[in-house]
């Protein structure tokens, strides 16, 4: 195999496993690619109120494995020869009702309405929408991405 991706999932793998069977099917010179998104940037205003959510209304919802996006895959065991790579984002036009619908597909959204029988974002929306302003209007929501890009040492 020239090249194996994996795109906001390795932190779920069982990792020593995973490089074992990488090693065993990846060509000598090919190469292994990992990348996760981080938390959304979108005004310092609408931030300050997401990573409140995120912390702190949802955050303890979060599964282990999560610090792994928080901490930019950079702890993330990763035994290839890495290469630099550029700084990348992903980015959308979205009203207020495409972001809270977002917010909905988190996994720790839906723990929290699994425990409390409530969605957590009504503890939050109202900070959400001042921030926000006109509910229709569109802002640019950003992504970071975090890419790890390497190829197998001569080991």
């Amino acid at each position: 195999v020239d090249l194996i991706t994996v795109a906001q999932a390795v932190h779920w793998f069982d990792l020593p496993r995973f490089y074992q069977k990488v090693r065993r099917v990846l060509k000598p010179d090919g190469a292994m690619a990992v990348w996760c998104y981080g938390l959304t940037q979108i005004t310092p205003e609408i931030d300050t109120v997401v990573q409140h959510y995120y912390n702190n209304i949802v955050g303890a919802f979060w599964p282990p494995q999560r610090r792994y996006i928080d901490e930019k895959y950079e702890t993330l065991p990763f035994p290839f020869l890495e290469f630099p790579v550029p700084e990348m984002h992903m980015k959308a036009q979205w009203n207020l009702h495409e972001f809270l619908g977002y917010l909905q597909t988190w996994s720790a959204t839906k723990r929290f309405i699994d425990k409390h029988d409530q969605n957590p974002q009504d503890l939050m929306r109202s900070l959400l929408e001042k921030s926000w302003g006109d509910s229709d209007k569109r802002h640019t929501v950003r992504w970071p991405i975090h890419l790890r890009l390497g190829r197998m040492s001569a080991k």
